[in-house]
């Protein structure tokens, strides 16, 4: 998969409207490279959703919500190179300014705009996304959860197993999962600084 080009400044923040903002699945991605994170908005944008997950688009009365991301002095380079690495190139046009407003003010930063937002998109109904609304990983992970305990329960029974210690590796306890799953939606972070 490539990347997308790397931004013209590297000195700016990064606006994150997507699994990059600090309540996502994808920010420890980022975490360790981040100095500040905070809630920021930029306007004449508005999201569309291609493949589940949010692009922005140009839409000169919208506004969307996100984070903006102060990268740790001098680990620009890798901050930069982590959400290169996390972000596939065929989502994004590359790396552009925009103008956000924080709690602080009005500020600069990098963000990545929608790449052919004419191909698989589909509208978006809000200014602000969230992987805690999307049906396919909230839902879909009981889901499967619930069918493979179905189905290693019942491999058990059948070769007489069901309290082997083999078996109960292969179904952990919810203490077991990790991190980002046991805490998904529930707003704490996901990511363990070291």
């Amino acid at each position: 998969m490539s990347a997308p080009a790397p931004p013209d400044d590297l000195q700016l923040p990064f606006f994150a409207y997507g699994l990059l903002k600090p309540t996502e699945l994808g920010y420890h991605h980022v975490a360790a490279l981040v100095s500040t994170a905070e809630t920021a908005s930029t306007t004449g944008a508005r999201l569309c959703i291609r493949d589940g997950l949010p692009l922005l688009l140009n839409e000169p009365h919208g506004r969307v919500h996100g984070a903006l991301l102060t990268p740790t002095s001098g680990k620009k380079d890798p901050f930069y190179q982590a959400i290169r690495g996390f972000e596939p190139a065929r989502q994004y046009q590359g790396f552009s300014p925009v103008e956000v407003v924080t709690a602080r003010g009005r500020r600069a930063a990098n963000t990545l705009w929608a790449r052919r937002p004419d191909r698989g998109t589909e509208q978006f109904e809000g200014s602000s996304w969230s992987s805690v609304d999307d049906p396919l990983l909230t839902e879909a992970l009981g889901v499967v959860r619930r069918d493979a305990e179905r189905l290693l329960g019942d491999v058990a029974k059948d070769r007489g197993t069901a309290h082997s210690p083999a078996v109960r590796a292969l179904l952990p306890t919810r203490g077991d999962l990790p991190a980002a799953v046991d805490n998904y939606g529930t707003g704490r972070r996901v990511h363990r600084r070291t």
